[in-house]
């Protein structure tokens, strides 16, 4: 069970880890060295019991901040952008995205620029795909459901990650069409190859647009079990996680692509 330490200088994660990890070239890699985007780590080895202690000095999860306040469109790319340049850096430790830990409780960020640093367990082998697809659904569930560009852009990154799972470039792509600011040299460049796409932007937030009295019918935090019924068609958000676990019910290519384009155009 994870705890936390502290000395008069530092804060630490604690977790105890399973003896045979001592070994581990991953494990050797981030006591070695400070790769960036990560927590930094060190490992303590007393009496056979091995501890890795992560620095989490002067930052809080993104939990915590997700609690506080609802996600925007800012923030959303924040986390993706990082993420993407921390995975772009992993190639050179010989480490690999499936030991990152996604999750609002495993991301620690500063409180001073939201700058988020990522969890890396040694050992973690989880199917990397998978697990940034349900990240991004938890984002789409903590972010501001009134703030309509920011709904847009969290929605638009998750139903890419399940279109195209192992695509993490085309999330980049989404996010630097916005030509955002915090979009910072050496995370990413725009093609000039590419298509221009819709941004969230540029779409108007009518009162009376169907996409958002579908958002404003759900909860703040939506779950993932089927909604109760009501006199009201289910909102967006309540037919996006039903969907999630309904299986053998996919739509066509077709379909996908002309809900893509009426989403888009309204």
């Amino acid at each position: 069970m994870p705890q936390i330490l502290n000395d008069p200088n530092h804060r630490y994660l604690s977790m105890e880890a399973d003896r045979q990890l001592r070994e581990h070239f991953e494990l050797r890699m981030l006591e070695e060295n400070h790769v960036p985007g990560l927590l930094p780590l060190t490992v303590c080895d007393d009496n056979g019991v091995l501890t890795l202690n992560y620095d989490i000095s002067g930052k809080d999860t993104l939990a915590s901040l997700a609690m506080n306040q609802k996600l925007l469109a800012p923030d959303i790319r924040r986390i993706i952008l990082t993420l993407k340049h921390v995975i772009s850096g992993l190639a050179p430790y010989l480490l690999t995205p499936s030991s990152i830990l996604l999750s609002l409780e495993s991301i620690y960020v500063s409180p001073v620029n939201l700058a988020p640093c990522f969890l890396y367990v040694p050992g973690q082998n989880s199917h990397f795909p998978a697990a940034l697809s349900e990240f991004l659904q938890t984002l789409l569930s903590h972010t501001d459901h009134d703030d309509y560009p920011s709904v847009v852009l969290a929605y638009r990154l998750y139903k890419e990650s399940l279109d195209h799972p192992s695509a993490l470039d085309r999330l980049e792509q989404i996010l630097i069409s916005q030509e955002s600011p915090l979009v910072e040299p050496g995370y990413a460049e725009h093609d000039s190859d590419s298509p221009d796409l819709p941004t969230p932007a540029d779409l108007s937030a009518s009162e009376n647009d169907p996409l958002v009295s579908e958002i404003r019918e759900v909860p703040l935090d939506p779950v993932l079990a089927d909604p109760p019924a009501s006199a009201h068609a289910p909102g967006l958000f309540q037919k996006l996680f039903r969907r999630a676990e309904e299986k053998g019910n996919c739509s066509s290519p077709e379909d996908e692509e002309k809900q893509w384009i009426e989403l888009m155009g309204k």
